[in-house]
Protein backbone atom coordinates (compact mmCIF):
# COMPACT_ATOMS: atom_id res chain seq x y z
CA UNK A 1 0.00 0.00 0.00
CA UNK A 2 2.79 2.40 0.19
CA UNK A 3 3.65 4.55 -2.61
CA UNK A 4 2.33 1.81 -5.42
CA UNK A 5 -0.84 3.51 -6.01
CA UNK A 6 -0.16 7.56 -6.89
CA UNK A 7 0.07 8.68 -10.39
CA UNK A 8 2.51 11.59 -9.94
CA UNK A 9 5.80 11.49 -7.71
CA UNK A 10 6.41 14.30 -4.98
CA UNK A 11 6.96 17.53 -5.91
CA UNK A 12 5.94 17.25 -9.77
CA UNK A 13 3.96 20.35 -10.91
CA UNK A 14 0.77 19.22 -13.24
CA UNK A 15 0.12 19.08 -16.84
CA UNK A 16 -1.23 22.50 -18.32
CA UNK A 17 -4.79 21.43 -19.00
CA UNK A 18 -7.20 23.44 -21.21
CA UNK A 19 -8.11 25.76 -18.40
CA UNK A 20 -5.05 26.59 -17.05
CA UNK A 21 -3.30 30.23 -17.90
CA UNK A 22 -0.27 29.64 -20.18
CA UNK A 23 3.39 30.39 -18.23
CA UNK A 24 3.97 34.41 -18.35
CA UNK A 25 0.52 35.58 -18.08
CA UNK A 26 0.44 36.14 -14.42
CA UNK A 27 3.00 38.80 -15.08
CA UNK A 28 1.21 40.05 -17.95
CA UNK A 29 -1.48 40.75 -15.58
CA UNK A 30 0.18 42.25 -12.62
CA UNK A 31 1.99 44.26 -15.34
CA UNK A 32 -1.39 45.97 -17.10
CA UNK A 33 -2.78 45.74 -13.38
CA UNK A 34 0.07 48.13 -12.20
CA UNK A 35 -0.26 50.61 -15.59
CA UNK A 36 -3.65 50.65 -14.77
CA UNK A 37 -3.75 51.90 -11.49
CA UNK A 38 -0.63 54.20 -12.46
CA UNK A 39 -3.36 55.82 -15.33
CA UNK A 40 -5.98 56.26 -12.70
CA UNK A 41 -3.50 57.98 -9.84
CA UNK A 42 -2.73 60.15 -12.55
CA UNK A 43 -6.23 61.21 -13.70
CA UNK A 44 -7.15 61.44 -9.98
CA UNK A 45 -4.46 64.07 -9.29
CA UNK A 46 -4.92 65.98 -12.87
CA UNK A 47 -8.61 66.28 -11.74
CA UNK A 48 -8.21 67.66 -8.46
CA UNK A 49 -5.56 70.07 -10.02
CA UNK A 50 -7.72 71.17 -12.39
CA UNK A 51 -11.45 71.18 -10.92
CA UNK A 52 -11.09 71.43 -6.91
CA UNK A 53 -11.35 75.03 -5.58
CA UNK A 54 -7.79 77.04 -5.26
CA UNK A 55 -7.05 77.76 -1.55
CA UNK A 56 -5.51 81.34 -1.16
CA UNK A 57 -1.72 81.52 0.55
CA UNK A 58 -2.60 84.84 1.76
CA UNK A 59 -2.94 84.99 5.55
CA UNK A 60 -7.17 85.30 6.41
CA UNK A 61 -7.89 89.43 6.91
CA UNK A 62 -7.74 90.93 10.34
CA UNK A 63 -11.27 91.23 12.00
CA UNK A 64 -12.64 94.28 12.27
CA UNK A 65 -12.64 96.50 15.28
CA UNK A 66 -15.76 98.02 16.22
CA UNK A 67 -14.85 102.07 17.04
CA UNK A 68 -18.45 103.49 17.69
CA UNK A 69 -19.06 105.07 20.91
CA UNK A 70 -21.00 102.21 22.43
CA UNK A 71 -17.56 100.10 22.55
CA UNK A 72 -15.69 103.05 24.14
CA UNK A 73 -17.01 102.33 27.69
CA UNK A 74 -16.97 98.78 27.48
CA UNK A 75 -13.66 99.04 26.39
CA UNK A 76 -12.52 101.38 29.29
CA UNK A 77 -14.13 98.37 31.57
CA UNK A 78 -12.74 95.64 30.33
CA UNK A 79 -9.32 96.61 30.33
CA UNK A 80 -9.26 97.43 34.08
CA UNK A 81 -10.93 94.49 34.88
CA UNK A 82 -8.34 92.65 32.91
CA UNK A 83 -5.41 94.37 34.41
CA UNK A 84 -6.97 93.91 37.84
CA UNK A 85 -7.72 89.95 37.48
CA UNK A 86 -3.67 90.39 36.11
CA UNK A 87 -2.51 92.21 39.34
CA UNK A 88 -4.69 89.73 41.45
CA UNK A 89 -3.24 86.51 40.08
CA UNK A 90 0.19 87.57 39.21
CA UNK A 91 2.45 84.73 36.39
CA UNK A 92 -0.80 82.78 36.20
CA UNK A 93 -1.28 81.48 32.31
CA UNK A 94 -5.17 82.19 32.65
CA UNK A 95 -4.91 85.65 33.71
CA UNK A 96 -3.03 86.80 30.94
CA UNK A 97 -4.74 84.74 28.12
CA UNK A 98 -7.51 86.77 29.65
CA UNK A 99 -6.32 90.17 28.99
CA UNK A 100 -4.68 88.79 25.48
CA UNK A 101 -8.77 87.82 25.01
CA UNK A 102 -9.69 91.40 25.48
CA UNK A 103 -6.71 93.39 23.56
CA UNK A 104 -7.88 90.81 21.20
CA UNK A 105 -11.64 91.73 20.64
CA UNK A 106 -10.77 95.80 22.06
CA UNK A 107 -7.63 96.00 20.20
CA UNK A 108 -4.70 97.18 22.14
Amino acid sequence: MGGRGRTRSRGARPQNGPTDAPPGTAVTRRLALLAIGTLLGILVVWLSVWFLPERSLQPPPEPEVETSSNTSPLRGEAMQLADRIVEDFPGTPEALYLRGLVLNRFGS
